[in-house]
């Protein structure tokens, strides 16, 4: 079943938290938001490295391609809307189950039992900083992700030590996360009015604290009340076409290897409809696992996903494994696509894309070699860094991305994971 939710009902069902908040005596609280800061980050994983023969765009810095027939190819279509890395090595780390553990920890030589992956880090941080009091702190989607359950080949992500647990029921996901927006429009109704109350009383609130303000506070809160007559005109706006479509993804069997490319396309949609409707601010979506084993029938094959990837170049098996790369790539198009195309209920006048930072991870580079060097990152969104770039970074450890990354989210570190691998942030991003 699909259901359509106005851009009325759409902004109303943000909450209204984030009215009261700045006025609970932090205005300074919110400053990342209005200096322009990424407000969420979403992590794509696909596993099993990648062929080097098909890895990397050709031409310069502001000007590349994506060769024809090769892995990227599909990307050409976002081209501008993306970073493509090359160069980044893990530290400390080769092979499979090491590389899954380091690509979102950094971990280096130490051991993840007291280590965070860069989406948990970031997540802790935006729970602290958000005005939303009914935000989940993060949600971690899997495509076949835990089907062998939780161990080093199927885990990307730890809080503190712990392994987060992905959840690969897109029935369940999207019950939990929607059943809100399942109501009719009388309840909707009900709510506006007693958020409208909620407004009323924000107002009188003001407008008594303005009185005991000096100059400067008084500048900031008349900077704020504008800001909360935009939102109260928003919310008694006439409806418009602009809808929300959210459909149920209604997968019998979410394990099923002939479902997978629709529990993929769910699972993203889900991502982006969870931003939208300001769910949560931090999601990850793990497709597979390493070492993945399951047969690529969704693309008409009877290999095994990792034999695929150990092909030799040059032989059928390894062009079935580019046209699974390709189709990945095609997917990761979609997802931006999809975020692009809806509206931020946090900044009106963009996008969800614009204001979030996507990280497409690979826990290996080479695949036939099991090498955690050179590995291909592609950082997209907006809200941080500079797009329609192609960066050749040399030789640097990856985790200076996390620590990029961190640091765009408002995050004071200078190291992530195992400082061995350096200090400082990925200058060229």
């Amino acid at each position: 079943m699909s259901f359509s939710i106005s851009r009325r009902n759409f902004l109303r069902g943000v909450g209204a938290s984030s009215l009261l908040t700045p006025f609970a005596g932090s205005l300074s609280r919110n400053a990342y938001a209005s200096e322009g800061n990424p407000k969420r980050l979403l992590v794509f994983f696909t596993p099993d490295g990648c062929n080097p023969n098909q890895i990397w765009p050709t031409g310069e810095e502001r000007n590349f391609q994506f060769a024809s027939g090769t892995t990227w190819e599909p990307l050409q279509s976002i081209k501008d809307d993306l970073i493509f890395i090359k160069g980044l090595n893990f530290y400390n780390i080769d092979n499979h189950e090491p590389g899954m553990r380091a690509m979102l920890t950094n971990c280096g030589s130490l051991s993840t039992s007291s280590l965070s992956s860069i989406d948990q880090v970031v997540a802790d941080h935006l729970s602290t900083t958000s005005d939303n009091l009914s935000l989940r702190r993060s949600l971690e989607l899997g495509v076949f992700a835990d089907k062998e359950g939780g161990n080093s080949q199927t885990r990307m992500a730890y809080r503190n030590g712990q392994m987060v647990t992905p959840n690969d029921n897109p029935n369940a996901i999207f019950d939990l996360l929607f059943a809100q927006e399942y109501q009719d429009s009388g309840t909707y109704d009900k709510v506006a009015a007693r958020r409208q109350r909620v407004v009323d009383i924000t107002k009188g609130h003001i407008a008594a604290l303005r009185q005991r303000l000096g100059t400067e506070e008084k500048r900031k809160l008349d900077a704020h009340t504008e800001s909360l007559f935009e939102l109260e005109q928003q919310l008694n706006a006439p409806e418009i076409s602009t809808d929300i479509q959210l459909e149920h993804p209604n997968i019998a069997s979410y394990h099923s290897n002939g479902n997978f490319s629709q529990v993929l396309r769910a699972q993203m949609d889900i991502a982006a409809n969870a931003f939208a409707f300001d769910k949560t601010r931090v999601a990850s979506i793990q497709v597979g696992r390493t070492v993945f084993g399951e047969q690529v029938t969704w693309l008409g094959y009877s290999d095994g996903h990792h034999d695929l990837s150990h092909a030799q170049f040059g032989t059928e098996k390894a062009q079935r494994f580019v046209n699974t790369l390709r189709w990945y790539s095609e997917q990761f198009a979609y997802l931006v696509q999809k975020l692009k195309s809806l509206p931020d209920p946090l900044v009106p006048g963009t996008s969800i894309f614009d204001n979030t930072i996507v990280v497409w991870a690979k826990e290996l580079g080479h695949s036939t070699y099991h090498s955690c060097s050179d590995v291909p990152f592609v950082v997209s969104g907006g809200g941080a860094f500079e797009a329609g770039r192609y960066l050749d970074v040399g030789s640097k450890y990856h985790g200076s991305l996390w620590v990029s990354i961190a640091q765009a989210f408002g995050l004071e570190m200078d190291s992530f994971g195992d400082s061995g691998s350096g200090f400082g942030r990925l200058e060229m991003l």
